[in-house]
């Protein structure tokens, strides 16, 4: 299986895409990255979205994670029509007027906040309750069996 990273990747050491990327791999995934930009910097583009999209290259999921800043026409299922397309939309439900508009073009919108989750599925949406974590591997490591 393959999952394909979509966001403001760095080469950092730590953040929550590279926990879930490196769980990913420790389970056996392939795990691939494309950049937007740089969350640093404030600059973002959608020139790597659009390229991996143009190569066809196989990916089973596509995890987008953002705070809501972003967009792009290329963010969209029916671009890459076999892969399950997820959006983590980040900092809801500060930016949900942001991220709820982006929830049409992917599978599956999952919420950091309870009010929001519930707010996408009035909408008719499919949005799941997913709370933010710390990889105790690296965060806070800590001495008891998990």
């Amino acid at each position: 299986m393959k999952i394909t990273f979509i966001y403001a990747y760095e080469n950092e050491e730590w953040s929550t895409p590279m926990a879930l990327a490196k769980e990913f791999e420790s389970r056996g995934w392939e795990v691939d990255f494309v950049s937007i930009g740089s969350n640093t910097t404030g600059q973002y583009s959608d020139e790597q979205l659009q390229l991996w999209i143009q190569q066809d290259l196989e990916c089973d999921i596509a995890l987008f994670m953002d705070w809501g800043r972003f967009d792009s026409k290329w963010l969209d299922k029916n671009l890459k029509s076999d892969t399950f397309w997820v959006q983590e939309s980040g900092d809801d439900p500060q930016n949900f007027e942001r991220n709820y508009p982006k929830s049409d073009r992917f599978h599956l919108t999952l919420s950091p906040d309870f009010e929001s989750t519930t707010e996408y599925r009035k909408r008719n949406k499919d949005a799941y309750w997913w709370t933010h974590f710390a990889d105790t591997r690296v965060q806070l490591p800590m001495d008891i069996e998990t």
